[in-house]
């Protein structure tokens, strides 16, 4: 998958709890809350680590970040994270939001449509 680091001729160092990585997906979001409420979106660890996120982010598609740091997301679990609106804003028209690793490679694109977001309604992602 593509990098987002801009030298690809460094090599990431690699960390104990990089060897999982790949098990770790978004699975379903909240992208129009009703109220106050927040955006969230879901994590699934398939791996038999559990992840410590410090370093990790959600991107939306103009690059903005939510930081995911002091997170732990359990081994073989899910774990369901509110968007602070303040970095990554997640639009109601569609769009994809990739998960970014500390290291900034992406480790999961998700994607949803239009009719995949409802006032309340949690979307399966794609």
């Amino acid at each position: 998958e593509p990098s987002l680091l801009a030298d690809h001729d460094l090599p990431a160092p690699i960390a104990p709890s990089m060897m999982d990585t790949g098990r770790v997906r978004m699975t379903d979001a909240l992208l129009c809350p009703e109220g106050i409420a927040l955006q969230t979106v879901t994590l699934v660890n398939r791996g038999r680590v559990e992840l410590r996120l410090n370093g990790w982010r959600l991107m939306d598609c103009l690059g903005r970040t939510e930081a995911l740091d002091g997170l732990v997301l359990p081994a073989d679990a899910a774990l369901t994270i509110a968007i602070s609106g303040l970095g990554a804003r997640f639009g109601m028209r569609g769009g994809s939001i990739l998960l970014v690793d500390g290291h900034g490679q992406v480790v999961h694109i998700a994607r949803y449509t239009r009719r995949m977001v409802a006032p309340g309604k949690v979307s399966e992602l794609v």
